[in-house]
């Protein structure tokens, strides 16, 4: 037992110092039309909205921390998009259109799940493709997010005095 946790302290150690270092050489937030991105979140929150024209995709990192990739305003290139993705100790939320298709690979201890309705998506759908890994950590892909809902059934109820 004294040796697994021993070896998460190291991991985690050697996590930690390595996005301190990732985090200094980071320069500049993307621009929200680019179609490619290179999004990342490290020890912080991340809150970014694409309005690319064409869409092919790029990188999102995410180590001790996370947020929300919101691609709704987005339109895909016409041979669909590859977005690659890494999480440490973090993840978050990434919003896609529902009418877009979803193919996901990522490896690891954590994951991604896709939580948009169940319909059926043409065939010649635009394809945006998932790729990577997550470690402790993981994403969520949805077609809308609790400030877009009409219904507010999923927000807390206030208790009834007796």
């Amino acid at each position: 037992m004294r040796l697994l946790f021993g070896a998460m302290f190291v991991v985690q150690t050697v996590g930690v110092a390595f996005a301190l270092r990732r985090k200094r050489a980071i320069s500049e937030a993307p621009d929200p039309e680019n179609n490619d991105v290179a999004l990342t979140s490290i020890f912080g929150p991340l809150e970014f909205t694409s309005t690319a024209k064409g869409f092919r995709g790029g990188t999102l990192t995410c180590m001790y921390g996370g947020g929300i990739l919101d691609l709704r305003g987005a339109v895909l290139a016409p041979d669909g998009a590859t977005l690659r993705i890494q999480a440490f100790n973090g993840g978050g939320q990434i919003y896609i259109p529902a009418s877009w298709r979803l193919e996901t690979k990522v490896i690891g201890l954590g994951g991604i799940a896709d939580a948009r309705p169940r319909i059926d998506r043409p065939a010649d759908a635009p394809v945006l493709s998932i790729r990577g890994w997550a470690m402790f950590g993981g994403f969520g892909v949805a077609s809308e997010g609790p400030k877009d809902r009409d219904d507010r059934s999923f927000a807390p109820q206030p208790i009834a005095a007796n």
